[in-house]
């Protein structure tokens, strides 16, 4: 203890520098820790690690998904607790009628989907079916992840593959002749056709993913995605195609679940605001894109740091935030950046939190791949959140870990441990003064 102080003694004049110049930068009103320092005060600086912090998995709301421009299908494990599954639903246009329709000789039907992405793991073999709906959409109606329309069972078509987005830049499927058929026959009966009936047209597809697949959830561009008819002239055999593009309006949706697994307690989240512990899904939560799950944190002894003996200033705290992972190939790929929220008593955001600049606080994923075991997570700036409480400027009812925009085009998400996780442990580090 004598070695300690006599080490204290030796830079207390470069502390007080430092402190001093902490201190005039707070803006007026931060935190009140301008406590007064006697000359011959000791000042140093300690680490808390064990202040609690409480974390759940949090419903938001509905997530809307019509007219995202973006076709989803496929299943993919974001997690060790669940399973993500997304069923795209869309509508074709009615093509352009070809002026050689009345001697033209069907060839073949084909449906073309243009990759935009992949979510999971594209090594594993996966199944997707193609199914005719037997309820439309509605146009005038906005669809969410939650909303689903029935579709005829037998399938069109079905392709079991592994996704090569970077190879393949299409997906397709060879649809019925008797489709097409009846297709060529819609050319044929154009001119006798009421108005009524040509601009009622309509024929909707869904996309279905096996219900056994665990490998990856495909995105396509529905605006680069098409049917398209082959056929010939009787007499000359020249070949001929005719494209259906796909309708980019509230016709065009997403249904996404997350399928609860071995955490059965999500099952719960059914209203704005639901939720669940972290003890009840593994001692992990989630921030999951498309299903409006997120990550809630609480500090609820957060205005007891006033009381802490021999405190005098804060001065930076730290939220270390690890993925649920064992390697880089476990799950899939973890959000480039997640961010925070500022929560209220109803679970509702308020907004961006903030830090000292006004800039929305962030954290960039990282990895030691230097590391003989995988090294990764997310660190987060709470300085601010903390004096701003302490101060009183803000209330302490939560913090949201939140990633991107939920337009419902997108999937991406993590697994997050907890305070008590085995291996991917949250931690929070603050670092404040003290005087003795």
């Amino acid at each position: 203890m004598q070695k300690n102080k006599k080490r204290c003694a030796a830079v207390v004049g470069t502390l007080l520098c430092l402190l001093s110049t902490f201190l005039c930068s707070c803006q007026e009103g931060d935190l009140g820790i301008a406590l007064p320092i006697d000359a011959d005060q000791l000042i140093y600086t300690r680490e808390i690690d064990t202040l609690t912090i409480r974390t759940a998995t949090v419903y938001l709301d509905s997530v809307v998904t019509s007219a995202s421009g973006t076709i989803l299908a496929g299943r993919a494990t974001p997690s060790q607790g669940g399973i993500m599954e997304a069923q795209g639903y869309f509508q074709l246009n009615a093509p352009s009628v070809p002026s050689t329709a009345q001697r033209v000789q069907f060839d073949s039907l084909v449906l073309f989907l243009k990759y935009a992405g992949t979510f999971g793991d594209t090594t594993q073999s996966q199944t997707l079916r193609v199914h005719a709906l037997s309820v439309l959409p509605n146009y005038l109606r906005v669809y969410s992840h939650l909303s689903a329309l029935a579709y005829n069972p037998p399938p069109l078509a079905q392709k079991t593959f592994r996704a090569r987005p970077s190879r393949d830049s299409l997906l397709t499927f060879r649809l019925p002749d008797v489709l097409g058929q009846q297709l060529l026959e819609f050319f044929r009966n154009y001119t006798s056709l009421s108005e009524e009936m040509i601009n009622g047209w309509n024929y909707g597809l869904t996309l279905v993913p096996e219900a056994t697949d665990q490998a990856a959830i495909l995105s396509f561009d529905a605006t680069q995605s098409f049917v398209r008819l082959y056929y010939r002239d009787e007499s000359t055999r020249e070949p001929y195609q005719a494209d259906l593009s796909i309708r980019t309006g509230n016709t065009q949706f997403n249904a996404l679940r997350y399928a609860a697994g071995s955490w059965g307690a999500l099952y719960s989240l059914a209203r704005k605001g639901d939720e669940v512990p972290s003890r009840a899904t593994g001692h992990e939560t989630l921030v999951q894109l498309g299903v409006g799950l997120r990550t809630k944190l609480e500090i609820p002894y957060l205005q007891q740091l006033r009381h802490i003996e021999q405190y005098m200033a804060l001065n930076r705290v730290f939220l270390d935030v690890q993925p649920v992972r064992k390697s880089l190939r476990d799950h899939t790929p973890p959000p480039t950046t997640l961010t925070l929220q500022v929560l209220n008593r109803s679970n509702q955001v308020v907004g961006n939190l903030q830090d000292f600049t006004g800039t929305t606080v962030s954290a960039t994923y990282r990895v030691d791949l230097t590391a003989l075991t995988l090294v990764d997570g997310y660190t987060f700036d709470l300085t601010n959140y903390f004096i701003s409480v302490l101060d009183g400027s803000l209330e302490n009812k939560g913090l949201l870990i939140t990633v991107g925009t939920d337009d419902g085009s997108q999937v991406r998400g993590v697994a997050l441990g907890d305070a008590q996780h085995a291996t991917d442990r949250l931690r929070l580090r603050l670092y404040y003064t003290a005087g003795q």
